[in-house]
């Protein structure tokens, strides 16, 4: 991650293992060679790399003139959020939004699921009803995964569009259901329903190929 954003940004802080040899490409106002032990302190990890970077956080986008919205409201494990960050851009959906009950997207563990994805989408975070003023100023079909919705196969998706994840254990609010068209994915297996980031995964993939 840290070779990754190296190549737009200049670090605020770098910290490197002793005896590590810092890349040339890697550029930071300044740096520290510490021990093992505060690399494991700083990073919160049991095994963490020999280096660990500092950054300035990324600036809200106001996601206008977008046509591929994904939306995260109250998902609350990091690891799950930033898994679908990371697929929002490998899909290449446009930008996401995430409601404020959801986990916080630069939380360590949603960062490193996301594998550098955070810096690299367009990010917006607020309320229910400020993704609605987008959404309505953007003219955005919006389509929530929820398994009793109409299978995603049997839908013609035309963008501007936003796809609502929302929380695994409690669903999609009402509120949210009245905004939106409920969608699933068929399941052949007896499963009641998928891992959020792997229904997301899949329906991001396949919502953008089918247009």
């Amino acid at each position: 991650m840290i070779e990754e954003l190296s190549h737009q940004n200049t670090f605020s802080t770098i910290l490197v293992e002793k005896g590590f040899p810092l890349p040339s490409f890697i550029r930071a106002s300044q740096v520290f060679f510490v021990t093992p032990e505060i690399l494991k302190k700083v990073s919160g990890v049991e095994s963490p790399e020999q280096i660990v970077a500092e950054i300035p956080l990324p600036k809200e986008d106001p996601l206008e003139h977008k046509k591929f919205l994904l939306v995260l409201d109250q998902i609350s494990d990091p690891g799950n959020l930033g898994t679908l960050l990371r697929s929002a851009k490998a899909f290449n959906w446009e930008g996401v939004f995430i409601t404020e009950s959801s986990c916080d997207p630069f939380n360590e563990k949603a960062l490193r699921a996301a594998k550098g994805a955070t810096f690299a989408l367009p990010i917006r975070l607020g309320s229910w009803q400020d993704f609605v003023t987008i959404a309505k100023k953007n003219n955005m079909h919006c389509f929530v995964a929820d398994p009793r919705g109409k299978s995603f196969q049997n839908i013609s998706f035309t963008p501007p569009l936003a796809l609502i994840l929302s929380n695994e254990s409690h669903g999609s609010s009402q509120e949210v259901k009245n905004s939106c068209m409920p969608i699933c994915i068929p399941m052949e297996g007896a499963m009641e329903s998928l891992n959020v980031a792997m229904a997301g995964s899949i329906l991001l993939y396949n919502m953008k190929r089918s247009i």
